[in-house]
């Protein structure tokens, strides 16, 4: 939860906290890695904006399978459904 914390802090230059996509990413992944769903859903997100799209629903299906709704929606809008 902490990793996925400090990503979402970076992302989002919150709280003193200096914008920097590429930490969120490093951040994101490494919650995503180790389980966590809305992680793995914004991971997943991120990968898919920066041209990664295999990668991205990897992540996504990975959320998406442990009940995530929102990624359930994202990998449609991606696959064109």
């Amino acid at each position: 939860m902490a990793l996925h914390n400090l990503g979402s802090l970076t992302y989002h230059g919150r709280d003193g906290v200096p914008q920097d996509t590429e930490a969120a990413l490093l951040f994101w992944g490494r919650a995503a890695k180790l389980g966590d769903v809305k992680s793995q859903r914004k991971f997943g997100r991120l990968l898919y904006e920066i041209g990664d799209v295999e990668e991205a629903l990897r992540f996504l299906r990975l959320a998406a399978e442990q009940g995530d709704d929102e990624a359930q929606k994202l990998i449609r809008q991606i696959e064109g459904g």
